[in-house]
């Protein structure tokens, strides 16, 4: 006998053979149901979505009023301030006020605005942006140590500073 004509039902164990008796039942599945049912199971509880978008909704309730409580309270303060410094430094009308001296400090001379200054002032035709700066408020003093030089580059050319 060839083992290509041997029967395919003779070889099987006990197990395959009850599964290979098993048939389909005859009432078949509701296509359109079926699929209902799976998009409402995927859709998820709508009592959840509701307590969700509600406690959502109370908490930008409470946000919104205590932003608002936050805004009046800092305008009081600032009030209350202004109050208080008018009791303890009461302003008097007969004494002219003079204004706050004004205090100048110089400049480091081998900060950046310095430099940039000096590098302006030495050849203002390539910096066209220069004309709107105003005049500087020092001149140079004449004593200053000398500077170590700075070179940069501007569209592929070196710059001595």
């Amino acid at each position: 006998m060839d083992p290509t004509d041997r029967d395919p039902l003779v070889d099987r164990n006990a197990f395959e053979q009850r599964l290979g008796q098993w048939r389909p039942a005859a009432g078949g599945l509701d296509r359109d149901r079926m699929l209902f049912e799976a998009g409402r199971a995927s859709a998820g509880d709508a009592s959840l979505r509701r307590f969700a978008v509600g406690s959502i909704a109370g908490l930008l309730v409470v946000a919104l009023g205590l932003g608002g409580l936050l805004v009046h309270e800092r305008s009081q303060r600032r009030f209350v301030e202004a109050e208080l410094a008018a009791v303890r430094h009461p302003v008097n009308v007969d004494r002219p006020t003079s204004p706050a001296p004004t205090v100048v400090v110089a400049a480091d001379p081998n900060s950046y605005l310095v430099l940039t200054r000096r590098m302006i002032d030495s050849a203002p035709d390539e910096f066209p942006f220069t004309a709107s700066l105003p005049a500087p408020a020092q001149p140079s003093l004449p004593d200053e140590p000398p500077l170590t030089p700075l070179r940069a580059r501007q569209l592929g050319r070196v710059i001595e500073l």
